[in-house]
């Protein structure tokens, strides 16, 4: 049954292939195998790239976060580290926090290591107080004890840690701050939430360490750190991620703590700094992956392992990464990178693109190759048929195929026969219209002679001319080429016909 389906169907092509002229089969032999395999070659290469763009923004996408997690931790670490080590020196006697002379060298020894600390400072249950604070131009010292209650005084220092002169003062109780009650209430290392600085109303996390009385436990005074939002979204924006990537961080509640945009993660109102809301943000792929996780987890409370997902802002395709930061000290954050796959699609696609036009270049390149090469391979064949017709017709042009014949290869083969073979039957016609008008030169004497009376003489001759044209004929019946000149004789034997008949 398949046998003879395949049968048919073969017979089916093989009677349309053989209906189409060679001037058009050989063309779409030629061209369509060519164009059909740049087309494919194009399909896949351009589906393989595509495949491995998608692998190559996701593993980047995952390193770039892994690495940016890396480096958060490690900022915010070193103040544990900080911490600790001050709280091992306190332990070992080495530092006295009833001495604030000796406090205020080693606070300002800290912060005197570059891209560290910007300040430490300590506050006890008397109300006493002293920080060490470097900013950009100078180093201050922050300090308030009995002397100075319930005032606190800034006092400039000078490139060895000494004071140089007072700056300011204004009231301070560090007991009434919330850095010092979560030490108070924690007993342990912490991160306090994010609140305004009371001198700058700055918003900050401050990393806090309670210092309790080795024998009985009792809580003496706190020791903390600061980590201001401007300092974490400078630290963000000094991480590489890619062209137009961006890394943020938020609190379960959408606020934001830091972004690695040239925004800053809150808004001035009434002249104070106020939390900043991820849907708020003024750079829109934030904004727009902020409402897409909100819609997506319902609640980022819900988020409680590493997410990776793609989705669609602004007509382009975005990879995000999000990432729980979490640690013992209480910090529960979320670190998002969202990374546009244009970043890395960028030089692919240019060189797709290259490909492309390359690509249509050879086909064109091939199209127009192989159509010069029908050109010159049908224009022989075209020739041999055309002077076939007019053999046919008794009217070939010898040029025609004598340029045919010139030629080196095949047709040119061909051609010399097809001329030899031409030559031979204009010879054979030529003879046989000799032989004719011998003939009829012979009929017309014989008709000029007519009004004789027929003899016995006469008769017999005219027996042997038709004979003789006919002999002829059967002779030159075999040249499909002589077909005129057989007519012409058949003509004259019923011309000889009615002269006998007469």
């Amino acid at each position: 049954m398949l046998a003879k389906k395949l049968s048919f169907l073969y017979s089916a092509w093989e009677g349309t292939i053989n209906s189409l002229s060679i001037r058009y089969t050989l063309p779409l032999m030629i061209i369509t195998p060519l164009l059909v395999g740049v087309g494919a070659s194009s399909w896949f290469s351009f589906q393989a790239g595509k495949q491995e763009i998608e692998h190559l923004v996701d593993e980047v996408s995952e390193k770039s976060t892994t690495i940016i997690e890396s480096k958060v931790h490690s900022y915010l670490e070193k103040h544990q580290v900080l911490m600790r080590s001050q709280l091992a020196a306190i332990q070992s006697g080495d530092l006295k926090l009833d001495d604030f002379a000796e406090l205020q060298r080693s606070f300002w020894h800290q912060v005197q290591q570059p891209n560290l600390f910007t300040n430490i400072y300590f506050g006890n249950e008397r109300g006493e107080y002293i920080a060490v604070e470097k900013e950009s131009q100078q180093t201050l010292l922050k300090f308030r004890d009995e002397s100075t209650n319930p005032q606190r005084n800034f006092y400039q220092l000078d490139s060895q840690g000494n004071r140089v002169k007072l700056l300011k003062s204004a009231p301070y109780d560090p007991r009434l701050r919330p850095w010092y009650q979560l030490a108070k209430e924690a007993e342990k290392l912490a991160w306090t939430p994010i609140y305004n600085s009371y001198a700058t109303d700055a918003l900050m996390i401050s990393l806090v360490l309670p210092i309790l009385e080795p024998k009985t436990g009792k809580f003496q005074g706190a020791l903390s750190t600061d980590v201001t939002l401007r300092d974490l979204s400078d630290f963000l924006r000094n991480l590489s991620i890619s062209a137009t990537g961006k890394a943020f961080i938020l609190e379960r509640s959408g606020n934001f703590v830091a972004t690695s945009s040239q925004e800053q993660p809150f808004k001035i109102v009434g002249g104070k700094q106020e939390r900043l809301k991820v849907t708020q943000s003024q750079e829109a792929v934030i904004q727009g992956t902020g409402q897409y996780l909100l819609d997506k987890f319902k609640s980022l409370e819900a988020i409680e392992s590493k997410q990776q997902f793609s989705f669609t802002f602004g007509g382009n395709s975005h990879v995000v990464e999000v990432t729980p930061i979490q640690d013992n000290q209480g910090l529960n954050w979320l670190l998002v990178v969202v990374i546009p796959k244009a970043d890395f699609t960028q030089n692919i696609d240019a060189y797709t693109r290259f490909t492309i036009i390359l690509s249509l270049a050879i086909a064109g390149g091939g199209v127009i190759f192989g159509l010069l090469m029908v050109r010159w391979i049908n224009q022989p064949i075209q020739d041999l048929y055309q002077a076939a017709k007019a053999i046919e017709l008794e009217q070939l042009d010898e040029l025609t195929l004598e340029k045919v014949a010139s030629r080196g290869d095949e047709f040119g083969g061909l051609g010399k026969v097809f001329l030899a073979m031409a030559q031979v039957i204009y010879s054979r016609q030529e003879n046989m219209k000799k032989m004719l008008v011998t003939l009829q030169n012979k009929t017309s004497q014989n008709q000029n002679s007519k009004r004789l009376a027929v003899s016995t003489e006469q008769l017999d001759y005219w027996e042997e001319l038709m004979a003789e044209s006919q002999k002829i004929r059967k002779k030159f019946d075999s040249f499909p080429e002589s077909k005129v000149v057989s007519n012409q004789l058949m003509t004259l034997e019923e011309n000889i016909q009615r002269e006998i008949k007469e």
